[in-house]
């Protein structure tokens, strides 16, 4: 059983007592939840097969959080899958290397984790199988290297809408693609405000200047400069909708000799 678990243990700063402050705990502890998450629907083929429980929680000094994964009714079991992939992930990472099949989504769950220490707590340490990797400022600017080396490309890509921020200027919104990312960060300008907002939860194409990782095949940002909405499906027309619509076309001219018509235009 124990190999299906992960143990997150964090120390607080020396100043605190030692204590851990509970903004830096609960973001530890949800970025570390969003990870294997995300791992655990990748293993499963794009969508969740494991639950993750609190089996163990201490506060003694240092704070320690225990979870287990539980296999989901009728999913495959991809926990080993899920602890071995993160496991490879966070020890190539503290070596110096990023894997090059890593999600960076996840990359950036874990800088996050480690980004506090040394200034908001003192020591992160992830347990898994009797692995340990200490998430230190160190590890933290690894992946922050990575995670600077972009390249840029214009095209579109189309997909679902959704969590608009117009909060303070922020103007970004997330598409999901039905294909590709599973999701794309798009940060429009202020003349495109009502368009954006206009198409929360609808079906869009985004164009615009697009930021690739490095070896990355899909796009994680997009700085729009045109955005289309595609009309609900409900709304389009049907087969039966668009028979008669044009009655006169051909001028009675069989279909056959129609379309030979068109195929001579084509030369």
């Amino acid at each position: 059983m124990d190999n299906n678990r992960i143990t997150l243990v964090i120390e607080g700063l020396e100043s605190d007592q030692g204590h851990v402050r509970l903004d830096y705990f609960l973001k530890a502890l949800r970025k570390l939840y969003s990870s294997l998450s995300k791992l655990d629907s990748k293993e499963a083929g794009g969508k969740r097969a494991s639950d993750f429980v609190v089996v163990g929680l201490s506060h003694n000094s240092p704070a320690t959080v225990e979870l287990e994964a539980r296999r989901m009714k009728d999913r495959p079991d991809v926990r080993a899958l899920v602890f071995n992939r993160f496991n490879r992930t966070v020890s190539s990472i503290q070596r110096g290397i990023i894997p090059d099949d890593v999600d960076y989504n996840i990359l950036e769950d874990l800088r996050e984790i480690a980004a506090p220490v040394g200034h908001g707590v003192a020591t992160t340490v992830v347990s898994v199988g009797g692995e340990h990797v200490d998430l230190t400022e160190s590890f933290a600017k690894k992946i922050e290297v990575a995670l600077s080396e972009v390249e840029y490309c214009h095209g579109s890509v189309e997909g679902r809408l959704e969590q608009i921020n117009v909060h303070a200027g922020a103007n970004v919104f997330t598409v999901y693609p039905e294909f590709g990312a599973a999701s794309i960060t798009c940060h429009f300008p202020r003349d495109l405000t009502e368009d954006a907002i206009s198409a929360v939860n609808r079906y869009v194409s985004v164009y615009g200047n697009m930021k690739y990782r490095k070896n990355a095949i899909f796009p994680h940002h997009i700085d729009v400069e045109h955005l289309e909405i595609f009309p609900d499906e409900e709304l389009l027309p049907s087969f039966d909708d668009l028979r008669g619509i044009a009655p006169a076309i051909g001028n009675e001219t069989p279909s056959e000799e129609l379309i030979k018509e068109l195929r001579h235009g084509w030369q």
